[in-house]
């Protein structure tokens, strides 16, 4: 028996209840061209995808002559190319990918410039035609110079002229180089070329014959009315037993178990992705603009004080309210004049916007109207019930307590406005209060609450929202950036085809994932620096730990959000989908960060799973970093160091899971 480069025996494969190959068996010999042809949704792309091994028969077997992936040349349906490369880029890329040097990767390329009238090298895949950007596609696929070529689709949409001379020189390579050449096409008359034609419907092979001696023994003068004919004549059929699949499957890759890990494509897919990062101006400004951006904004908008709030004024004691404040003096312990006048300019003093009333329901009502924050009141007899309170201490009468007493009403339906404008008021009265002790000769300590506020042993004595929030605006931005970069990239890849056409090459996902990651690291340096130089340097947020320690801290953070869009671009073959997931997700680690409120405050049943939000740790463990200065050996720091390692091999965990549910095939048709 002939020795056959390609034997596939009683293949069947299904897509859920399809069923798209049905018992094939077809037969290609060495140094031959072999034409598949066949209807769209017959199962050609299918077949194929098995025998270059990115697709398991569930029955079947099948073998080829080469056993290494570098000695197939593979040509997708799709162009299946980086459209931010060039043409000699591309061209190298796939060269290193299959081991080839430099300088013989050059001589090829310009061959094959030649023989496919390939656009200057200097030209942006992105700027091609489609016939151009296929011709390109082409000359990947011989750019190693294999000894089995298959092509899917190659001269669709090429010049009439061109086809003929691709095939002359496909023709050439079979004969005089003995190349094996696999090729699928929608013209059924150029197959004439070929050294046998396989004529396939409904995932069978109709027939497998020269296309000469076909057309004679159907007694037709086409190749097209030779399908027609046999394709009556299965319709005819049709009721015949159906092949039955094998109850054991059979079926395995063709190819020989490859390393893991090889520096060449390592090195090209990392070139591949410094070009693509360089030439994407509009994501680089994405990239390094919205570290910039965030950390300012927040810094600009969040923890600062709240001026110009409008408060309702009822000045009882004045007959003509507030104007009549400004005729009376209010330094040194002069306590004939209204006290109730000098807790105004007190108040005015302390930003409180002032809006006069002289009527309780006028200012209820435009508070409902949300004209005003709250109303002050300042009853008739302030200053004698407060000078009787003063004098007699625990023997003051009720009626007296009641007239020293400031009546406050405030709209507390935004809860921090109106904490700061009840801060902005016991602030305001306290400082009334403790001049008027001191113009008095009294002792000031008699106007404070017993208890002594000592230095803070870490802070400062009025806390800043600000400083609290910048670990976690930190690390979710160094989450955040890596993650949405490789889902967007990873995707972008698989919706192209680029990604299998590389894994098809020999390219593992070990080395995606690590070539990424050398890129994503380098980016991360520079996000990590500008971020930490605007919230730490520009804005002085609190930084007495170690830099080293927290700069491993963010790089891990920044490596799992590396890792997470790498699970999620698994999962996910639509970038809508995958957008969803990482936005979604983004906003829960948002609120159980510990970010907008303390984590302790949060419901006790979800304090119970806060360690599956990657973040939740170790945004504990940045502040205690920067703003107490603990070392990575006390439990708070090391707990979220662990947090963020053990992470990244939950997602590297999860994606080798996604990788063996969908057998390493991101095919799915």
């Amino acid at each position: 028996m002939d020795r056959l480069e390609v034997d596939v025996q009683d293949a069947f494969k299904s897509y859920g209840t399809a069923c798209v190959l049905r018992g094939l068996s077809m037969a290609v010999h060495p140094g031959t061209i072999y034409a598949l042809l066949g209807p769209s949704g017959c199962g050609k792309t299918t077949l194929l995808n098995c025998i270059i091994g990115r697709t398991s028969l569930d029955s079947g077997t099948i073998r080829l002559a080469v056993r290494r992936r570098e000695d197939v040349g593979y040509m997708p349906q799709s162009i299946a190319l980086y459209m931010m490369l060039n043409i000699h880029e591309t061209l190298s890329y796939y060269g290193r990918v299959y081991g080839i040097e430099d300088e013989d990767i050059q001589v090829q390329a310009v061959k094959l410039s030649q023989l496919l009238e390939l656009p200057p090298f200097h030209r942006i895949v992105d700027t091609l035609s489609g016939g151009q950007q296929r011709r390109v596609s082409l000359a990947v696929s011989l750019i190693h110079n294999p000894q089995l070529l298959i092509l899917d689709e190659p001269t669709v949409g090429l010049d009439p002229i061109l086809s003929e001379s691709i095939w002359q020189y496909l023709m050439k390579l079979s004969t005089e180089q003995k190349k094996t050449i696999i090729i699928t096409t929608h013209y059924i008359e150029e197959a004439r070329h070929a050294d046998k034609v396989g004529l396939m419907r409904g995932g069978i092979l109709l027939c497998e014959e020269a296309p000469t001696d076909l057309m004679l023994k159907n007694n037709c003068d086409t190749m097209e009315a030779v399908f027609l004919k046999l394709s009556y004549i299965q319709e005819k059929n049709k009721d015949m037993d159906p092949p039955v699949m094998s109850s054991t499957n059979t079926s395995s890759s063709p190819f020989q178990k490859a390393s893991i890990f090889k520096k060449s494509c390592f090195y090209a897919e990392l070139v591949k992705n410094m070009f693509f990062v360089w030439r994407n101006k509009p994501m680089l400004i994405f990239l390094f603009g919205l570290p910039i951006v965030v950390t300012f904004l927040f810094n600009i908008c969040i923890g600062h004080k709240v001026t110009g709030l409008s408060v309702a004024m009822l000045n009882k004691e004045v007959e003509n309210g507030i104007a009549d404040c400004d005729n009376f003096h209010y330094h040194g312990c002069n306590l004939s004049f209204p006290l109730g006048c000098r807790l105004v300019k007190t108040l005015q003093s302390n930003d409180v916007n002032l809006i006069e009333f002289d009527d309780m329901e006028e200012a209820h009502f435009a508070a409902r109207k949300n004209n005003v924050w709250g109303i002050i009141e300042v009853p008739e007899n302030y200053t004698a019930g407060m000078l009787n309170r003063l004098t007699n201490n625990l023997k003051t009468k009720d009626h007296n307590v009641e007239a020293s007493s400031v009546n406050v009403w405030l709209d507390m339906s935004n809860q921090n406005i109106g904490n700061l404008l009840k801060l902005d008021i016991w602030n305001a009265y306290n400082a009334y209060m403790e001049m008027l002790y001191v113009d008095c000769g009294w002792p000031v300590e008699a106007t404070r609450v017993p208890i002594k506020i000592n230095k803070p042993i870490y802070g400062v004595v009025v806390p800043n929202l600000t400083h609290y929030a910048s670990p976690a605006i930190i690390l979710l931005l160094i989450f955040y950036l890596p993650m949405s970069y490789t889902i967007g990239v990873l995707v972008q890849e698989k919706v192209l085809g680029v990604l299998e056409r590389s894994l098809v090459a020999g390219v593992t996902l070990t080395e995606v994932f690590l070539a990424h990651g050398a890129v994503q690291i380098i980016l991360l340096g520079i996000q990590m620096s500008l971020s930490m130089y605007v919230l730490y340097s520009v804005y002085d947020s609190p930084f007495i730990g170690d830099p080293l320690t927290t700069a491993l801290l963010l790089l891990l953070q920044g490596i799992s959000g590396l890792a997470f869009g790498f699970f999620v671009a698994l999962i996910f073959d639509e970038m809508k989908n995958a957008t969803y997931a990482a936005l979604g997700s983004c906003f829960t680690f948002f609120f159980l960060s510990g970010m907008v409120w303390p984590q302790a405050g949060i419901h006790y049943f979800l304090l119970w799973f806060k360690w599956l939000v990657p973040v939740a740790y170790s945004v504990e463990s940045l502040r205690s970093l920067t703003a107490k200065g603990w070392p990575i050996s006390h439990p708070i720091v090391m707990k979220g160091f662990i947090s963020v390692a053990a992470w990244i091999l939950a997602f590297c965990l999860f994606a080798q899971i996604i990788l063996r549910f969908r057998k390493g095939s991101f095919t799915t048709t």
